[in-house]
């Protein structure tokens, strides 16, 4: 385990919201950078503005802080309002300090011997209320090509908590991260909350991913034989693709559901053999791989 200093980078690529107990995983970006008029009625202005960032950026380095993990992750943090702890050789939690009600956090754990599903399975069975647990599918947290299961139990009535969870095949094993909020009832320090813990989230990153071997047998092209409105379809190994049918629709495939890139349209599937069979408008297709 490290602990090193960094400087954030102005522009942040936010790849999920899942610490805010919210639904369905999102894509954003959020640029924080600053557009100053150079006019010359705002110099002036503009010149203490450069200086104050100045001193933002300096106090950024003093409060931002690498955890790294042995097992080849490492996540960003600011130890003014979050403890991050090694709980052992294969799991850490970072905890929220600041104002708020209960135990806010997320843990990080590197599982062997289990699969992913089969990790989330025993997670959720800790929270209750498994008939209001949410599930989906999509890319793994710091990346663009890695696939991964996620469980959602959002704070509602009496439960003043959310729970996320996402898993996924990770380096020969699965790794956990769970996200706990606490709600007070009051925005202003939830939404700080869930911001905090989301950008601990969203700022990991990986020394070697390591290709994801159980979804191996999926990728290839695949060609309909029997006249149907779907004539081509490939899944790429980095979980994107394209169906042919009238036209090219860019999807995302994970292991039970082939999806339209903006989520409009799903249509489940299942491999037998060297055969992709989709439900597809209510019809089931037959396409045989190149």
């Amino acid at each position: 385990m490290k602990y090193k200093k960094i400087l954030l980078s102005a522009t942040a690529i936010l790849l999920l919201s899942a610490c805010n107990g919210g639904g369905q995983p999102l894509t954003a970006m959020k640029d924080t950078t600053e557009i100053v008029n150079n006019a010359e009625q705002d110099r002036e202005k503009t010149t203490q503005t450069a200086e104050e960032e100045t001193v933002n950026d300096e106090d950024r380095i003093i409060k931002s802080t690498v955890f790294e993990s042995n097992d080849g992750w490492q996540m960003t943090y600011n130890p003014t309002n979050v403890e991050a702890t090694q709980v052992d050789d294969h799991s850490a939690k970072f905890v929220y300090t600041g104002e708020g009600e209960g135990e806010s956090l997320i843990n990080v754990k590197y599982i062997q011997g289990k699969q992913p599903e089969a990790v989330l399975d025993d997670l959720t069975s800790e929270w209750g209320k498994e008939e209001l647990v949410r599930e989906n599918e999509s890319f793994f947290p710091g990346t663009y090509d890695k696939w991964a299961y996620w469980r959602v139990l959002p704070a509602m009535g009496d439960l003043k908590e959310s729970h996320s969870a996402i898993a996924g095949e990770y380096n020969g094993g699965v790794l956990l991260f769970e996200c706990v909020n606490h709600k007070t009832g009051k925005d202003e320090i939830d939404m700080a909350v869930s911001d905090i813990l989301s950008n601990i989230l969203n700022s990991v990153s990986y020394q070697n991913f390591e290709p994801q071997t159980m979804y191996s047998n999926i990728p290839g092209t695949y060609n309909a034989t029997d006249g149907s409105e779907i004539k081509t379809i490939t899944l790429n190994e980095d979980h994107t693709g394209t169906l042919t049918a009238d036209n090219d629709i860019q999807v995302r495939w994970g292991s039970k559901e082939i999806m339209s890139n903006d989520g409009s349209v799903r249509y489940g599937y299942t491999i037998e053999g060297d055969s992709l069979i989709v439900d597809y408008e209510g019809a089931t297709v037959t396409l045989n791989r190149e």
